[in-house]
């Protein structure tokens, strides 16, 4: 696998999310002072865009499925929970990350089942932005992490995250220079670790022009984040379309990260989609990711960014 050129900026920071939920108000103790600098403390930047598996709809666990009214008809897969797999689901398990808030932000304390951008309406839901946070607080213990996270569901890339021109990516700029300026006042340094794209469901009908269409698109966040190395983690798509009319979207995904250094494909295919669902799904038979495979995606990331 590719190594990770991760970027140190002394003052830089990302924004952009979506959310079918508003975040409730925060409690005293775990509001964020944006009016004392840290100069002192780093910043580790994680984002997050794409359709609805970028905006997650993993279930914290059985209980809370059936809570939400939905285990009737989309029942838990066993063993693929948050709470099989051992990620936590409360807000003091993740005492020093953050995500922007839709809009004008500013930045919130992450806070599971409350402003996790998720992609169905019931809050009890997560995507990777819950085992990254655990895997980097854990390897970052002194930084604080942030993440900026943009999946809403059915969004396709040919029309709303179109390069420079698509509703999603102006509110994913448009969001990311907001959260810069408010991080480089605070920080002596940021660095951002990359770009978690899950997207291409939606593209079916335009498959022929995805690996264009994606280009188009990485190179124009690379412009107007102004990194031009900013890495992505792109999960393969078509672990649940082995229909030939999506085969070229999983070829262009192939294709561009073969030619492009700072693009990684993470790969979960098991050969078959009963296989596929069994492993990765969330509900067997909903192409949606579980926790499990949420997991197993944020240890990939990481084991590319122990590699720089």
């Amino acid at each position: 696998m590719k190594n990770v050129a991760l970027m140190t900026v002394a003052a830089l920071a990302v924004a952009s999310t979506w959310c079918s939920l508003g975040a409730d108000k925060q409690a005293e103790t775990s509001k964020l002072d944006m009016k004392t600098k840290q100069p002192e403390r780093a910043a580790i930047v994680f984002l997050i865009a794409g359709q609805s598996n970028a905006g997650g709809v993993a279930t914290f666990s059985k209980e809370t499925n059936v809570k939400a009214g939905v285990e009737k008809k989309h029942p838990v897969n066993p063993g693929t929970t948050a709470k099989d797999v051992g990620i936590p689901t409360t807000k003091d398990a993740y005492p020093r990350s953050h995500i922007w808030k839709p809009g004008n932000g500013p930045f919130e304390p992450l806070t599971p089942g409350k402003n996790l951008r998720t992609a169905y309406r019931d809050p009890w839901r997560h995507g990777i932005e819950l085992p990254m946070a655990m895997l980097l607080e854990k390897k970052y213990p002194t930084a604080d992490i942030y993440f900026v996270k943009h999946g809403p569901p059915g969004h396709n890339l040919h029309t709303h995250w179109k390069a420079g021109e698509g509703g999603d990516y102006k509110n994913f700029i448009g969001q990311y220079k907001g959260a810069m300026e408010i991080l480089k006042e605070q920080y002596g340094a940021v660095t951002v670790l990359g770009l978690y794209w899950d997207q291409g469901e939606s593209d079916k009908y335009q498959a022929k022009a995805y690996e264009a269409n994606l280009r188009a698109l990485f190179e124009a966040l690379r412009k107007d984040t102004g990194l031009k190395d900013l890495p992505f983690f792109v999960r393969e798509q078509g672990i649940f379309q082995y229909k030939a009319i999506f085969k070229p979207i999983v070829t262009a995904q192939v294709v561009i990260a073969q030619a492009d250094p700072a693009v990684h494909l993470l790969t979960l295919d098991k050969g078959s989609l009963a296989k596929n669902y069994e492993a990765w799904a969330w509900s067997i038979g909903n192409g949606h990711l579980s926790s499990k495979a949420y997991l197993k995606l944020s240890e990939m990331i990481m084991a590319l960014i122990e590699k720089k």
